[in-house]
């Protein structure tokens, strides 16, 4: 009996000891883990490893004395609001282990200084306190200062004043207060708070995106933005550049080319540079809506006007001002600027005589309305001298035929969308066709030259085609470039396949041919719709379409739970003269769950099955 005893009280000893080993332990992983606050005079302190609580527990007499916030290496996170409450704050430190910051972190309504990384994540909340998240950290604050490397991202979160690049960074420094680049020739971002910029002698670039990035809410709308009046561009200037050090958003000083609204009222820019191209005469227009005549007194020989049209001395036309139905641009003209043209309801013939080599974005856009009569068509002459059309430039126009040189090398997206065009000859040395490149028009007949090499996505789509040929070096096209409504229609690849997007020829309701053979042939699938009977289905209920290929003998779809089609697979036969299917599936799956979908065609040859390429798997 003694000896049972004793046993038990060593089986039991041992166990209190483990168990107080392992609370010991966790107690001490827990303690390194956790993050604490002291206070110490007007001095907040947080120190520990991992995130920072919601609350820190500081009594609100303390609270109310705090004016300086000390945060130590080893904190990752930091709350949404944490000191908005700390009303007397002036200076706040954050180290370069904070990972990930929440919204209106340090709203302190007296924030002179703050210390901070200069990259992190924003953590945001949604219909708490707003409709809409936004990624601000900060109210007003005199100046930021950045720790590590700044990310052109995070200089968005603040209303300050003043933006202090690292001495180490590796990218930018800061002049004044504001950041330029590490040799000091670009402008890159000026403090949203600034409500005068005088760039500094010695930069070459002035960038937009300094004054026209903005902070941007969950629904992309522009919360805040760059609060500068006047603008001085110093003789050191070369260029101004409208998208260089692009990142979020526009917003501050809101582009305000035709069509935009203009939200920096009364800007004045003083130019003291004569070294500026007419494309940066274009941006200072166009971009920033400094007006053509008091741009023409500040620069005084480089802006003529001759026959309503102003052009600079580098052979740019600027503006065109006139209100003739018939407009001739002259030889000495080199390109026509962005917009020079646009909305101008007058024009119906247009002649470009040879020399001009370039046309800009949207230059003559909406130049005739798109729902006009017969007689208001407008018509345009392209010289062999032109070499570059840029995005938009004849966009919602009415042109129903246009036959291009082929000394054009280069285009721009949507160049001629929108229009009512019926026929369009693309030149045989054309080798890229662009996105959107004639997007809704009328085209029903279309030859794609062998020169061709690559179509865009949505470069021909919404267009009623007919009849298609697809050269057989065209080795990709993108999603959508042929979509439509033309019912019937024929499209043929001489081609390969490989390349085609699967929703290359999405809704065209036509027929696909492939001239190199059964194992080229491919189809398009859709999922128009798909219902489930709850959050954790059995069965789930959808429908496929895809488009007929001729020639085939029939089609194969797989289903899967798995994306790499391995589990509850199942094969269905669909017949050759099938384009769509409904179907109804069982699932087991403990989560909510997902179905795979994929089909192929295939050929009977000599008495074997010759399948044509996968589509990509679509998730239901």
């Amino acid at each position: 009996m003694k000896k049972k005893m004793i046993l038990c009280m060593t089986a039991l000893l041992c166990v209190t000891g483990l168990v107080v080993c392992l609370n010991s332990r966790s107690a001490e992983a827990a303690k390194k883990r956790s993050v604490n606050a002291r206070v110490k005079g007007s001095t907040l302190t947080i120190s520990g490893k991992g995130e920072m609580p919601s609350s820190l527990k500081i009594k609100k007499k303390k609270i109310k004395k705090i004016k300086k916030v000390v945060i130590k290496k080893g904190v990752t996170s930091i709350p949404i609001d944490a000191f908005s409450k700390y009303k007397k704050v002036q200076e706040i430190t954050v180290p370069v282990s904070v990972k990930t910051i929440g919204q209106n972190a340090f709203g302190c309504k007296k924030l002179k200084k703050l210390m901070i990384p200069g990259k992190f994540k924003v953590r945001t909340y949604y219909g708490e306190k707003g409709d809409y998240a936004y990624n601000q950290i900060a109210g007003k604050v005199k100046t930021v200062h950045f720790n590590s490397n700044l990310s052109l991202k995070t200089a968005a979160y603040f209303r300050a004043e003043n933006l202090i690049v690292s001495k180490k960074d590796s990218k930018y420094k800061s002049i004044d207060g504001v950041v330029y680049s590490k040799d000091g020739r670009e402008l890159v971002r000026v403090p949203f708070r600034r409500t005068e910029l005088n760039i500094v002698e010695g930069c070459e670039v002035f960038c937009l995106q300094a004054v026209m990035y903005g902070n941007v809410n969950s629904e992309g709308d522009t919360s805040e933005g760059c609060d500068v009046k006047k603008i001085t561009i110093p003789a050191s200037v070369k260029k101004v550049n409208a998208d260089k050090y692009f990142a979020i958003t526009d917003g501050g000083l809101s582009d305000i080319v035709p069509g935009y609204e203009y939200v920096a009222e009364n800007l004045k820019i003083v130019v003291k540079s004569k070294q500026l191209d007419g494309q940066s005469f274009t941006e200072l227009i166009y971009r920033l809506g400094m007006g053509i005549e008091d741009l023409m007194k500040q620069v005084p020989g480089q802006i003529s006007c001759e026959n309503n049209m102003y052009v600079t001395s580098d052979h740019v036309l600027l503006k065109y001002n006139g209100k003739g139905s018939t407009v001739t641009i002259p030889s000495h003209i080199k390109k026509v600027g962005d917009y020079a043209f646009f909305d101008n309801k007058k024009i119906t013939k247009l002649i470009l005589e040879p020399g001009v080599e370039e046309i800009g974005i949207e230059s003559f856009s909406r130049c005739s309305p798109i729902f006009g009569k017969k007689n208001e068509t407008l018509e345009v002459q392209f010289p062999d001298t032109l070499k570059k059309i840029g995005e938009g430039a004849f966009s919602s126009n009415v042109i129903q035929k246009i036959d291009l040189p082929p000394s054009v090398k280069d285009y721009g997206k949507g160049v001629f969308e929108g229009n009512n065009m019926r026929e369009l000859l693309l030149p045989a040395t054309m080798k890229i066709v662009p996105e959107r490149f004639a997007e809704a028009n009328r085209i029903e007949k279309l030859v794609i030259p062998d020169t061709i090499e690559k179509i865009q996505k949505e470069a021909f789509s919404s267009n009623p085609i007919k009849s298609l040929v697809i050269g057989k070096r065209v080795s990709e096209i993108g999603a959508g470039a042929f979509s439509g409504e033309a019912s019937g229609g024929v499209i043929e690849v001489q081609g390969s396949s490989k390349g085609i997007s699967d929703q290359a020829f999405s809704l065209t309701g036509a027929i696909l041919i492939y001239t190199k053979g059964a194992k080229e042939k491919k189809t398009s699938l859709f999922v128009p719709f798909a219902e489930c009977e709850s959050s954790y289905a059995k069965k789930i209920k959808f429908e496929m379409k895809w488009s007929k290929v001729k020639g085939v003998s029939g089609y194969e779809a797989v289903l899967s739970t798995s994306k790499k089609f391995t589990k509850n697979k199942k094969k269905v036969k669909l017949k050759a003269n099938q384009t769509k299917k409904k179907m109804t599936v069982k699932v087991k799956a403990k989560k909510d769950p997902h179905l795979y979908v994929k089909i192929r065609p295939y050929t009977m040859e000599e008495g074997r099955k010759v399948y044509g390429r996968w589509t990509k798997r679509i998730i239901i």
